[in-house]
């Protein structure tokens, strides 16, 4: 069972579109700032997946990240403000993509018992070294967000389903000390 928990934060975003709340240029600033704030209620909590299979403790916090994820958003919704005609590409939700990695670029991780791998005894640090890659998630950004307009709760749906599927390429590296006192470094990928 995942860490991280979408239903509520699901909900919220789709109440904030369907409110008629984010409606042209003037509220890009405000629906990208929601976009954040409800990235950070759903994923929030979400810890590494150890290969042993079990989990190292979530972000020890995760105050200010929101607004990375918001940034982001705001910037690719400019670029698609500002587009003459056609659609938006995955090109314009790249900045989009790039504030979700940014929200996950550094993160330090809970490193101390019971968030401790097999094997180690203590934690030294636990961090994201790899943030997750922007191509699939800003082609599933644009996917997503193509029928905003039309079907609020799909696209949400959609938008959490490309953050969900995000979390599984993002990788880091507990540093701990193993039971003989020797360093400990464990590898993991994905987040949970």
């Amino acid at each position: 069972m995942a860490l991280y928990e979408t239903p509520t934060a699901k909900a919220g975003l789709t109440a904030w579109y369907e409110s008629g709340s984010a409606g042209g240029p003037n509220t890009f600033t405000a629906t990208a700032g929601q976009i954040g704030i409800y990235y950070n209620l759903a994923f929030g909590k979400a810890a590494p997946v150890m290969i042993m299979g079990g989990l190292v403790g979530g972000p020890i916090t995760t105050a200010g990240r929101a607004a990375i994820v918001a940034a982001g958003f705001e910037a690719s919704m400019l670029l698609c403000f500002a587009m003459p005609i056609g659609t938006p590409t995955a090109l314009q939700w790249m900045p989009a993509a790039m504030g979700v990695l940014g929200f996950w670029t550094g993160m330090q991780m809970k490193f101390t018992p019971p968030a401790v791998p097999p094997g180690a005894v203590s934690g030294v640090n636990n961090s994201v070294i790899f943030p997750g890659s922007p191509m699939p998630l800003a082609s599933q950004i644009a996917m997503a967000m193509s029928d905003l307009n039309n079907d609020a709760s799909g696209s949400v749906d959609k938008l959490f389903d490309a953050f969900e599927q995000h979390l599984y390429l993002v990788s880091g590296m507990f540093n701990g000390i193993s039971a003989a006192g020797t360093p400990y470094p464990f590898p993991w990928i994905g987040l949970w």
